[in-house]
This record gives C-alpha cells, structure tokens and sequence, in this order.
C-alpha cells in the first residue's frame, strides 16, 4: 500500500536520514538548508510510505497551482533509494502526480538532477518524465571538469596561474567569510548590479549546521585576502558556489591559482568539479566570456534540464 503525505516539522529526522541513504540525495535536500529561506517559499515536500515503510522523498514548493521542486535548490526531483527499480519508481511517480492532483495542483516544473549528482545510475527519472510528455523549458549549462581525465589548460589560463606564482598567491582554507563577501559583493554589484544569492549570514549559519558540506578557500597576496571560492562538498562533486576576486587578485591570477589548487590538491577525493553555469534566462542567453575563462581550466558541459509537465498524467 502507497501513501503520500505533506512534509511536516516532526519528520525532519526521518527526512533527512532518508536523504543520507537515498541514491540521489545531497546535503541540498536536508531540512536545514532548505529551510534557511522558508520564508520565500510555500514549502509542499512529500514524504511516500509503501507498507509503512518510507521509500520515497519529493522535496518542493508550490505557487498557486504549480509545484516546483524546488526554486530554492539548484536541482531537485523524486529522491529514491538505489534498489529500487524503473518499474517501481514509476508507480512511485504515479503516486506523487495522483496526490498532487487531488490537491489541487496542475502542473509540476521539474530540474532533474545531472547523473554526475548521483550516487549511481539513476535514468528512470528521464524516462518517467518522458512518458508523461513533460517539455523541456530550460537548459542550463554548466561547466564540470572530470578528474578521472582531465583536459590540458589553455595557454591564457597557464599564463595566469605562473604570474600567480610569481606574485606569491597563497592558497589556503579559510574562515574569513566577512572578508571575502566583501569582495563579492562589490564585484556583482559593479559588474552586474546584483546581490549574491546568499547573505553572509546565511552562509555562516549553514556552515555550523551542515558541517563538512560547506568550505571557503581564500587566496592571499601581499597580507591581504585577495579572492576566495565558496566550495559545496556533494557525493563525489566539488561545486563551486561562488569565485571572486578583488581588483589586485584579478591582477595577480587569484582564480586561476584557486583552481589549480582544486585540480591538484582535491583529486583524490572527488571525481568531478562543477564550476557553475554561464547562462541566464534559462539557457536561452550565454555569457561567452565567462565559459570561455571555464573551459580554460579543462571544464565541459554539462546540462541541468528543467521540464514542465501536468499532473494529471498517468503513466500506464
């Protein structure tokens, strides 16, 4: 017997020992990161019990007659665990989009989660998505590097990091988070008259309740901090969240010399650095500057695919 329910505080052990296991979970999906904007979101995450037993989680958030899963995560979708099978996980799909539709919601825009992201293969959310004819409205591309075999810099790219070098650029962990936000904030707020999508508050606050998942590298220079990179620590992925620098670390190669810390010094513990997408308004518009300095160090594309399909589909 199958039962969806609504996500509730008194689940959050549950849900987030579920997230451990599951085969497509990261520390995204744990109640405390999603839960540091909760108040921009109408949280509607589902939990699915099959004998009473939960085998299933659905992490979202609705508008009206649509749920999204979820618009405060990167990606998101139907966390399952690695036993369970194609035809099991489509009637878990079936389950969801039947609860969905008795509650009055429409439409379910769904951001599948790369494989890269996964703990092993996990194509059945494809195929499902497929069968209940969900279109595809967004194409994100972002730049990931393979460390299993990793590409040859470009010449520019080997030219900055050997002028960082020279100039002494240090690399190192850091917890100056106030320092770096700085710098992050003046660079996005002269370059593209944006805030970062995090405060510096936020960040430290999940920092000490995600512990081990989040980490800041600073690169310094004549004893000033100089540039820094947010790091998210998934399965096998290093994420860069956020890279800046200040006006004397672009001068002095204090990104390049962070991401040859990262292919050099974090290679062993991680198959994959994904360094983010280059895009807006869904894909359809490309900062060519930005995935050029990317594919610079060796990254390709990989693509975050957000589809949009109605509840009201059954897969037969």
């Amino acid at each position: 017997m199958l039962e969806v329910v609504r996500y509730t505080d008194d689940r959050k052990e549950e849900w987030d020992a579920f997230v451990d296991v599951s085969k497509n979970g990261t520390f995204l999906f744990k109640r405390d990161y999603m839960e540091y904007h909760k108040d921009r979101f109408n949280d509607f995450s589902l939990l699915l019990y099959e004998n009473s037993k939960l085998k299933s989680l659905f992490p979202g958030n609705i508008i009206k007659s649509t749920f999204y899963s979820h618009q405060g995560l990167t990606f998101g979708g139907i966390l399952s665990l690695a036993e369970t099978d194609t035809l099991t996980y489509i009637k878990y799909f079936n389950a969801y989009n039947l609860y969905l539709n008795n509650n009055c919601i429409e439409k379910v825009v769904y951001i599948a989660i790369p494989q890269i992201y996964k703990k092993c293969f996990g194509d059945e959310e494809a195929y499902a998505l497929y069968r209940v004819n969900a279109g595809l409205i967004g194409c994100n591309l972002s730049s990931c590097i393979d460390l299993r075999v990793p590409l040859k810099w470009s010449r520019n790219r080997k030219r900055n990091y050997l002028k960082s070098v020279k100039e002494g650029v240090e690399i190192k962990k850091s917890d100056r988070w106030k320092d770096f936000w700085v710098i992050m904030v003046q660079n996005l707020k002269e370059n593209h008259d944006v805030l970062p999508v995090h405060t510096c508050e936020e960040m430290m606050s999940l920092v000490h309740n995600l512990p081990g998942n989040i980490e800041l590298l600073e690169a310094k220079c004549r004893g000033e901090i100089v540039g820094g990179a947010v790091l998210y620590k998934y399965n096998k992925v290093l994420k860069v969240q956020y890279a800046h620098a200040s006006y004397l670390g672009k001068k002095v190669g204090a990104i390049d010399s962070i991401y040859y810390y990262l292919t050099s010094q974090l290679n062993d513990s991680f198959s994959y650095i994904d360094f983010g997408t280059s895009n807006l308004n869904k894909g359809l518009c490309i900062n060519e500057g930005l995935l050029r300095q990317k594919e610079g160090f060796g990254a390709r594309g990989v693509v975050f695919n957000e589809y949009q399909y109605l509840t009201n589909t059954i897969i037969n």
